[in-house]
C-alpha cells in the first residue's frame, strides 16, 4: 500500500481568508490542499468560496453548529446550502459528547439525504464521552449506511471564547482513533479541528484522510504601534500575509515536499530609519543589504538572521528599536558565545540545504572557529561565506536571492510520499 499523507484543511469563513490562501500559492502545491468552510458565512463568502477551483483543492463545509450563533439550519437548507457552495463533503449537525443526540440528527440526516439528488458527499460524525461512546456511536453511524465519517469533540473550549482551538486530550485522540482503526482499518477518516503540523506522521500512520486547522491563519507578530504609523494598509497586510505564508511553507507544506530551506547572516547596518518606536529589523535597517532583502521576503523557504551589534543574532521580522552602536572587535567577542549557541540551535533545529554567509570582516570575527567547524561537520550543508567589498558582496546575495526565487514547488515533491 503506498504511503498516504493526511490532507490540511484550513478552515476559511470570510473573502480574506480565500485572498491570504491565495497569497500563498496553495495552488501551485503538488497535493491536495483542503478548505473548510461553514454555512454561517455571508452569501458573498459562499459565492467565492463556490468559484475558488483549482485541481488540488478539495472543499468540505459544516453546519457551523460550534460557530458563534450555533446551527442556522434544518436539514433541507442545509444541504440546500452545502449545494450552492458546490462542496464535496458536507457535514451533518453533531451534537458536542452527545453520541444519543448526534446519532438521532445522522439518521435525520441521512433520510434527507437519501431522498434527495445531491452531489456532495454526506459526513457523519462520531461524538462521545469517552472511547467506548465513541465506538459505539462510530458503528451506529455505519448501520445506518454512512462510508464517510468525522471524528468531532476532540477541541476543548478556551474561556471566555467561542473558539475550540486546542486537542483536549492528545492521548485521548490516539487511543480513540487507535481503537477506530483496529476495527475499520480502511475506512475513511476524517478528524475535526484536529490538525496539526506535529500531528502529521501520528496521522499518516493511521492513514487518516484530512484533518481541518483554525489556528493557521493568526501565525503573525502583530504590527507595533511605529508600523502602524508609517505603513499604509496594504503594506501591513502583505506583512501580514508574508508572514504566514512562510509559517506555512515552513511548518505545513515543507512535511509534504522534498525542498529543504535556506538561511542568509547578514549584518545590521549603520544605516537606519528615523524612528522613535520599534520597527522589524528589515524595515529599520535601511542599508543596501536591506534595501535589496525587502524586496525578496516573500520566499518562503529562506530564513534571514540578523547580527545585530546592540540585540545579538535577530529574526529579520524581529521588532527593535534604533540604537547607535557599532561592532568592533570588543564587541564580537562579547556577543560570540550567544551567537553561535543560538545559530547551533536554530540550524539544528531546521532542515537547511544551504547557508549564505555575508559578513564583513568585523562581523565574521563573531564566528571565528564556529564556521569553521560548521564546514567541517555539515558535509550535507553547502555553506557560501561571501567575500569582497560591499557592493561585490551584494551583488553575489541578489543572484543567489534570484536563484531562490525562480525555485518551482513543483519541481521539489517526493512523488512517492503524496
Amino acid at each position: 500500500m503506498r504511503t498516504v499523507y493526511p490532507i490540511p484543511f484550513f478552515v476559511v469563513d470570510r473573502p480574506m481568508s480565500l485572498e491570504l490562501l491565495k497569497f500563498c500559492e496553495i495552488n501551485k502545491l503538488p497535493f491536495r490542499i483542503g478548505l473548510m468552510g461553514h454555512a454561517n458565512t455571508s452569501k458573498n463568502f459562499q459565492r467565492e468560496f463556490k468559484n475558488y477551483k483549482e485541481k488540488n483543492i478539495i472543499k468540505m463545509v459544516d453546519s457551523g453548529v460550534f460557530s458563534k450563533d450555533g446551527c442556522k439550519h434544518d436539514y433541507f437548507s442545509l444541504f440546500e446550502t452545502y449545494e450552492k457552495m458546490d462542496v464535496e463533503f458536507g457535514v451533518i449537525i453533531d451534537v458536542l459528547k452527545n453520541k444519543d443526540k448526534t446519532i438521532k440528527s445522522a439518521n435525520e440526516a441521512m433520510r434527507i439525504y437519501k431522498d434527495g439528488d445531491y452531489r456532495f458527499k454526506l459526513v457523519g460524525v462520531a461524538q462521545g464521552n469517552d472511547v467506548k461512546e465513541y465506538l459505539e456511536c462510530y458503528k451506529e453511524l455505519k448501520k445506518l449506511g454512512y462510508e464517510y465519517i468525522a471524528i468531532g469533540g476532540l477541541l476543548k473550549k478556551i474561556e471566555n471564547s467561542s473558539r475550540y482551538v486546542r486537542v483536549r486530550d492528545e492521548n485521548f485522540l490516539k487511543n480513540i482513533v487507535a481503537k477506530i482503526r483496529a476495527k475499520y482499518p480502511n475506512d475513511w477518516l476524517f478528524l475535526l479541528g484536529c490538525f496539526h503540523p506535529k500531528r502529521i506522521e501520528l496521522f499518516r500512520s493511521y492513514k487518516i484522510f484530512g484533518a481541518d486547522y483554525k489556528g493557521w491563519i493568526l501565525n503573525y507578530k502583530p504590527p507595533t504601534p511605529e508600523e502602524k504609523s508609517t505603513k499604509s494598509k496594504e503594506e501591513l497586510r502583505e506583512r501580514r500575509f508574508i508572514q504566514v505564508k512562510k509559517y506555512l511553507y515552513t511548518n505545513v507544506f515543507s512535511n509534504y515536499l522534498e525542498i529543504k530551506r535556506k538561511l542568509l547572516i547578514i549584518p545590521c547596518s549603520k544605516t537606519k530609519k528615523n524612528i522613535k518606536g520599534e520597527l522589524p529589523a528589515i524595515d529599520l535597517y535601511d542599508g543596501p543589504f536591506f534595501k535589496l532583502l525587502r524586496k525578496y521576503a516573500n520566499i518562503p523557504f529562506l530564513d534571514v538572521y540578523i547580527i545585530s551589534a546592540k540585540y545579538g543574532l535577530i529574526e529579520a521580522f524581529e521588532p527593535i528599536k534604533k540604537y547607535d552602536l557599532r561592532m568592533n572587535s570588543r564587541r564580537a567577542s562579547e556577543l560570540r558565545a550567544s551567537i553561535t549557541k543560538h545559530l547551533e540551535t536554530i540550524i539544528k533545529t531546521n532542515n537547511y540545504s544551504d547557508i549564505l554567509i555575508n559578513l564583513g570582516n568585523d562581523y565574521l570575527v563573531v564566528l571565528d572557529g564556529w564556521l569553521e567547524e560548521l564546514v567541517s561537520n555539515n558535509r550535507r550543508i553547502n555553506v557560501i561565506c561571501l567575500k569582497g567589498k560591499i557592493g561585490e558582496r551584494l551583488g553575489q546575495m541578489k543572484k543567489w536571492l534570484d536563484s531562490l526565487k525562480s525555485l518551482e514547488v513543483s519541481t521539489s515533491v517526493d512523488k512517492k510520499r503524496v
